[in-house]
């Protein structure tokens, strides 16, 4: 009798009593960090619907469960994160979660592991949707993201050991891809494309736009990303950790930062119109080396680019078209005579602006594709042709 018994405790310490906020009940609490603040670990801290003009921090492991994801509203009242999960194993479950400050701040900022967000309604407009921060093995499921989307920032853990499912953005679908080679997306219907992980793949006839990343590659190889319009985001086009793909014939615009780069070299920009982004309209930071970024067309941005590190903006005698180019083309080649200065410092240069891309003939040794699959292929029919011969002779 006396096993039983404690078998039965330990069960009911397991799963946590359920404490009450809002609602008619007696000793039913009326704010929701009170009583998250009252609460043990493993306890679920039940919402009754109504708005609740707080900033949560669930730095304990709880279930935080609302009666109703439609009415059932945390409003961050522009005053830092609106909902913060600090600690591992935590369930945020039925609300709506809107208004946290502007800037770095989010609705739901996570930085810790095994977290569920499940069947909320997130509101943008002012700082991040969500936020995954060297976070790993969150369940994100069931979300409506409105005017906002999910971002994520860490190690590759923090990218590719999630489950990412059954979520929309601005009523289109979240597309998140982990640990994926070989294959092609394309959809006209996407409110956010993600590879976390992936490589040797294609996202094209995508259009991403009025959220806070269009389309993201973290920790992904030798992709290539071509002929999607994106538009109208924070970030458009996004690389962090990725190194070897081409971004290639996108349109680009009315973002605030057109195509951004962190953490990632030896890409391909080529061919892209990119135009009207309010702050840059490409940007390559934080150890992004020997990038590639030519034949692009730079209409009135803001600030038409940035680059701190040391990359390359022309090839084969071929830069970019910039807008605010005040050189001139003397020999009417198309080129411009001096090069232009790419900021902050100007260390990096376009050093064959393009002035005019009908007056460029396309040099026949540009090579385009997959690096090394024009010497294969010759290399192929020539053994194809041996092998004929022979034939021939038998």
């Amino acid at each position: 009798m006396l096993i039983v018994f404690t078998l039965a405790f330990t069960a009911y310490n397991v799963a946590g009593k359920t404490i009450y906020v809002g609602g008619s009940g007696e000793n039913n609490y009326t704010i929701i960090q009170d009583a998250i603040d009252d609460a043990d670990s493993g306890d679920t801290v039940y919402v009754h619907s109504g708005v609740y003009y707080e900033n949560i921090n669930l730095y304990k492991p709880l279930k935080l469960i609302g009666e109703d994801k439609k009415t059932t509203v945390i409003d961050g009242m522009k005053k830092g994160d609106t909902v913060f999960i600090s600690s591992d194993n935590c369930t945020v479950q039925g609300f709506t979660i809107r208004n946290c400050s502007e800037g770095s701040f989010s609705n739901v900022l996570v930085q810790a592991n095994d977290a569920e967000v499940l069947n909320n309604i997130i509101i943008g407009g002012n700082g991040w949707g969500m936020y995954l921060y060297y976070a790993s093995s969150a369940t994100i499921v069931n979300n409506t993201f409105l005017e906002t989307d999910l971002n994520i920032i860490g190690n590759l853990s923090s990218w590719n050991t999630h489950t990412i499912e059954n979520n929309t953005v601005n009523d289109k679908k979240l597309w998140y891809f982990k640990d994926l080679s070989n294959f092609t997306f394309s959809s006209s219907s996407a409110g956010e494309v993600i590879f976390a992980n992936c490589t040797n793949s294609t996202i094209e006839d995508v259009e991403v736009s009025g959220v806070d990343e269009g389309i993201v590659l973290g920790f992904s190889s030798n992709n290539l990303i071509k002929n999607n319009h994106v538009y109208g985001n924070y970030f458009g086009i996004r690389l962090n950790e990725a190194d070897k793909n081409r971004v290639e014939n996108n349109t680009v615009d009315e973002n605030k930062y057109g195509v951004y780069l962190t953490h990632s070299s030896h890409n391909y920009i080529v061919d892209n119109m990119i135009k009207y982004n309010s702050l840059f309209g490409c940007w390559i930071c934080c150890g992004s080396l020997n990038n590639i970024i030519y034949r692009n067309n730079f209409t009135l941005n803001n600030k038409s680019a940035y680059d701190a590190y040391s990359n390359k903006w022309y090839l084969n005698y071929v830069g970019n078209y910039w807008s605010d180019y005040n050189g001139s083309d003397a020999d009417d080649d198309g080129i411009g005579d001096t090069p232009y200065s790419i900021p902050p410092d100007g260390r990096n240069k376009d050093m064959y602006p393009v002035v005019c891309f009908d007056k460029i003939k396309t040099p026949s040794n540009e090579k385009k594709g997959t690096p090394g699959f024009e010497f294969l292929f010759v290399i192929s029919a020539v053994s194809l042709i041996v092998l004929w011969r022979k034939t021939r002779r038998i």
